[in-house]
């Protein structure tokens, strides 16, 4: 036991006068071999201890191995009596090694430890410091230490296999953009970002629009005919189930634009953060684009489910009444079941897409990377819109509540809570097409590279109509929750219900506030329109305002000039409900303006289609430097379409009007059951009027099925201003609704 201290003893003391000599040797210089300084500052003969040799630079470096216990310092080249650090292990030759680690020793002193490379491809460290197959999870690398660690390379920087930050390599036909992103190559003298090979696919976004607009145009073609048809001079009544059973599933239908709007707003937020790279950043996230692919699948699937309940539903007779009522207990309580968890299952996804929506910026580190932590926030029209659609589902769900609810109780009898929130669905139903003008005056901002914002007093009417719909959907439920001795009864028009036994004084006054509601929501969409007239360019001549919003803003001006006089006939018609002259041409006008607003129910998805087309048209026609020419939009034959569809939506507006004021009415008992007017009295008439407006509407269906087209074939090089324009028909241009 004296011996082996006495001997580690001598070792410490020959690693002091190590060490203490291999400072004196770095300080002026390193002396001769075999020779090292002294205090003084000169070299002198000083031989190493034995069992050691002088190496060059002054160094005593061992010739034995250490013993059992100690560890040789690399740079001293003394043992010393020290444990191998963690990660190291002894080497034969007495030092610590990293060599089972496949990287090198680095350090200085008696303190050292593994560097260098990392461990080999495909394997990182264990707690035990040793290599094994395992990758780094998602969104870490694998540092030169061999350790996952969670950290961004510099911007066109990646890691490689060992965790370094290696310059970006893209693919074939790929360079790198100014955000550090493979984007597509140039064409060489193109001009365009993208080409027919290069260029993005149709988005989810998209795709779901145009499922929306298929089965929402789909559902009001078919009813419109099987009502046509169904009229006293042709078939009698002979489709009279089938308009029925299409009918049930009009509630249902109406949710397509507000679904629709949403999407757009959510793609038009990725495409503002992205920076048009979309693809790049992954934006919308995956889940928003999930959520968007269940919630239109599950509305397909509720409008399916609404027409085939009716037709399914098996009848029984009440024991108590001898009435028949429908047999919940058979395919109509399935098909009901089935509807009720759809609707939840769209009303989760509409709810995810929000979140999403919300918290867009700080999806892949989007908000640091791109816009240096100050993502720009929500445009007023986004905000608006989302305000919208969340009121919207609302009070939808309140009205699929009551429904649910009077199926399971009295199945027969429409209770006065589901005719309250009809109500409120016929006042809210507004918010689409006020959500299009919102985003049609955005489309104009960015056309003018504005970054979405309007003049401040317009965004100021985008909220004064935003809470006027919602005040006036509010008032509508409340007014008849008020009077318990109010009850509801069938309206004139589709969908419409009107309540009785309330008190002709509060009437009056509350007829006259929601009048002063709905002037302040026209007042403040008419605001919105001057608007886009107004904005100018911030630099350089300002271009025309682009077709799509050209349609979009006469879309809107027809659906308000409609629901307004209908809404002022119903009101005259209620204060003089006689059966003199100005009573009968009051119920006309109802009448006429009902079947008008049958026509302006296509402007909102029309008006949607219109502006997907663009967005999906500006995001090919992109130009090299990441901007947008003056003039770019879909083919030419594509904005054509949208004048004509335009146009065909007032020639329907005319003839239905027309209609009105020269075939006879049915008895008011009749007026509710499908066509109000009476044909058997006026038949050439009937049948010519009829013939010109299902013509205005296939030519209306005609030109949206072309823009549909137009999405799916339009490429970079037969994109204005890159192609040459080609008409619709040819030789003729369609002049636009309004003329700039």
């Amino acid at each position: 036991m004296v011996a082996r201290f006495l001997l580690a003893v001598a070792v410490l003391a020959g690693a002091y006068r190590g060490h203490h000599r291999r400072h004196a040797a770095l300080v002026g210089g390193l002396c001769p071999t075999g020779m090292v300084k002294n205090e003084d500052g000169t070299c002198e003969d000083f031989g190493c201890p034995e069992g050691h040799e002088l190496v060059e630079g002054g160094y005593c470096k061992s010739t034995e191995k250490c013993p059992a216990g100690f560890i040789m310092d690399p740079y001293g080249g003394f043992c010393v009596a020290r444990e191998c650090p963690k990660y190291m292990a002894p080497h034969p030759s007495g030092r610590c090694s990293c060599e089972h680690l496949g990287t090198v020793t680095a350090g200085h002193g008696v303190d050292f430890w593994c560097a260098g490379v990392g461990c080999p491809p495909g394997t990182l460290k264990n707690n035990e410091g040793l290599c094994e197959d395992k990758p780094c999870p998602t969104g870490y690398y694998r540092s030169w230490t061999g350790w996952c660690e969670l950290k961004v390379c510099p911007l066109g920087f990646e890691r490689d296999v060992h965790g370094f930050c290696q310059e970006k390599q893209c693919g074939q036909g790929e360079v790198l953009n100014d955000h550090g992103d493979c984007v597509p190559a140039l064409r060489s003298g193109s001009g365009r970002m993208f080409d027919g090979d290069t260029m993005p696919k149709v988005s989810t976004t998209m795709w779901c629009l145009l499922i929306l607009a298929t089965t929402y145009f789909s559902v009001f073609t078919t009813r419109f005919l099987l009502r046509t048809l169904n009229s006293d001079y042709l078939m009698k009544g002979a489709f009279a189930g089938a308009e029925a059973c299409l009918s049930a599933s009009i509630t249902y239908v109406m949710m397509a634009p507000m679904l629709g709007i949403l999407f757009l707003c959510t793609r038009m937020r990725a495409i503002q953060l992205a920076q048009g790279q979309t693809e790049v950043f992954g934006l919308p996230q995956p889940y928003v684009k999930t959520a968007m692919a269940f919630a239109t699948v599950c509305f397909v699937v509720q409008v399916v489910l609404a027409i085939l309940i009716p037709a399914c539903t098996n009848k029984k007779r009440d024991a108590e009444t001898g009435e028949e009522v429908p047999d919940k207990s058979g395919m109509d309580g399935l098909l009901r079941g089935l509807l009720l968890v759809f609707m939840v299952i769209m009303y989760i996804a509409v709810v995810v897409v929000c979140v999403g929506l919300a918290l867009m910026d700080r999806h892949n580190g989007i908000g640091d990377r791109l816009w240096n932590g100050r993502p720009p926030p929500l445009s007023p029209a986004i905000l608006c819109t989302f305000i919208l659609t969340f009121f919207f589902f609302a009070v939808y769900a309140a009205w699929a509540l009551c429904h649910v609810n009077r199926y399971m109780t009295e199945p027969e009898a429409p209770t006065k809570m589901e005719e309250v929130f009809t109500a409120g669905r016929m006042a809210v139903g507004v918010a689409p097409i006020l959500c299009v003008l919102f985003v049609a005056a955005s489309m104009r901002s960015n056309q003018l590279d504005r970054d979405g914002r309007i003049q401040p007093w317009a965004e100021i009417a985008m909220y004064v109509a935003t809470a006027a719909v919602i005040a006036q959907t509010v008032f509508v439920i409340a007014l008849p929750l008020s009077y318990p001795d109010s009850q509801p009864v069938e309206g004139i028009i589709d969908g419409d219900v009107e309540f009785v036994g309330i008190p002709e004084d509060a009437w009056y006054i509350t007829a006259m506030f929601r009048y002063v509601l709905m002037g302040i929501m026209y007042a403040a969409g008419a605001v919105v329109i001057a608007s886009i007239f107004f904005l100018t360019a911030q630099s350089g001549p300002t271009p025309n305002i682009s077709p799509a919003v050209v349609c979009v803003i006469c879309l809107v001006i027809y659906y308000f000039v409609v629901t307004f006089l209908l809404f002022v006939f119903q009101t005259l018609r209620r204060a003089n409900n006689s059966e003199d002259a100005m009573g009968r041409t009051l119920l006309r006008a109802t009448v006429a303006m009902g079947a008008a607003y049958q026509a302006v129910l296509f402007a909102p998805m029309l008006a949607i289609l219109f502006i997907a087309c663009r967005m999906r048209a500006l995001q090919l026609s992109t130009r090299e430097d990441g901007t947008v020419p003056p003039g770019a939009g879909p083919q030419c034959w594509a904005q054509e379409a949208m004048y004509l569809a335009t146009w065909s939506v007032l020639a329907q507006i005319g003839l239905d009007v027309v209609m009105a004021l020269l075939l006879p009415l049915k008895a008011d008992k009749d007026i509710t059951r499908g066509s109000a007017f009476d044909s058997d009295r006026s038949p050439a008439v009937y049948v010519v009027l009829s013939l010109l407006r299902t013509l205005a509407m296939f030519c209306m269906l005609g030109c949206a099925i072309a823009i549909i087209v137009a999405v799916f074939v339009m490429k970079p090089e037969n994109l204005p201003p890159w192609a040459k324009e080609e008409c619709l028909v040819p030789g003729f241009r369609i002049v636009p609704p309004i003329v700039q």
